[in-house]
């Protein structure tokens, strides 16, 4: 898998809550200091937060 893909399937499950304890933790380690990776999770989100507004309408 692309690591670009495999990124995104990370940030899905830490928006889901689905990683483990340790994943989840080494994830917010690293968001802690990589300003891209806090805006890749805000796009993730807002494109998540975007979709469930669309199919619950």
């Amino acid at each position: 898998m692309r690591p670009e893909l495999k990124l995104m399937e990370i940030i899905e499950k830490y928006l889901n809550n689905t990683l483990s304890t340790e994943d989840k933790q080494a994830f917010e380690q690293k968001l802690k200091n990589n300003a891209d990776l806090q805006e890749k999770l805000a796009q993730q989100k807002a494109l998540m937060q975007g979709l469930e507004r669309f199919y619950t309408k």
